[in-house]
């Protein structure tokens, strides 16, 4: 009779589904934070190796040979990602977070020709989905790698300007009868 009380007691077992409903709340809760963050650097990454391409792609016209090219442009994305905040030492045809290649690259309108590729990749520790090694799941929800990849080409780059002149300065009197007049900035 004794047995039979003892295996009847339920005490204590709300303290284990409370135990394991807050690991499982909490690993949830890490994954929301944790990937948020995650979202926030590779959107971070993203913007610095689409600039780094632009950069380096610029700088390729100027070059006499695919050689040079190739060095002009690595060195101009990697001064690139230096300015937004990449160190120099982590860059380069085989750094160890931004990865600078010439290559062929597709174009807008689904051509090829040579291009500037930039390619990176930046761990990141996680905070609270640490909480997953609790339950097993060891590595995988200790760091998570984030990357990006942009491309760019020489002659596909254009710099637009949009000049709106509210202040009537171009004006300066003309009308449609003296439009002929050297003084008449802007012609109707």
């Amino acid at each position: 009779m004794a047995v039979n009380t003892t295996l009847k007691s339920e005490k204590g077992q709300i303290l284990i589904f409370i135990t394991l409903a807050f690991i499982l709340l909490g690993i949830l809760a890490g994954l929301a934070v944790d990937a948020g963050r995650a979202y926030l650097i590779q959107a971070r990454l993203s913007k610095i190796v689409d600039a780094a391409a632009i950069a380096g792609a610029r700088a390729m016209p100027g070059a006499t040979s695919l050689s040079a090219a190739i060095t002009a442009a690595t060195a101009a994305a990697c001064d690139s990602a230096e300015i937004n905040g990449i160190a120099a030492t982590e860059c380069g045809a085989s750094g160890p977070k931004v990865f600078v290649t010439v290559d062929e690259v597709t174009n807008p309108d689904g051509s090829t020709q040579q291009g500037v590729i930039v390619n990176a990749v930046d761990p990141m520790a996680t905070s609270f989905m640490k909480l997953g090694t609790l339950i097993g799941c060891g590595a995988v929800c200790s760091n998570i790698t984030v990357a990006a990849a942009g491309q760019a080409a020489p002659d596909t780059l254009m710099d637009i300007v949009l000049v709106m002149d509210d202040t009537s300065s171009m004006d300066d009197g003309c009308t449609t009868s003296n439009q002929t007049d050297p003084g008449c900035p802007i012609k109707q």
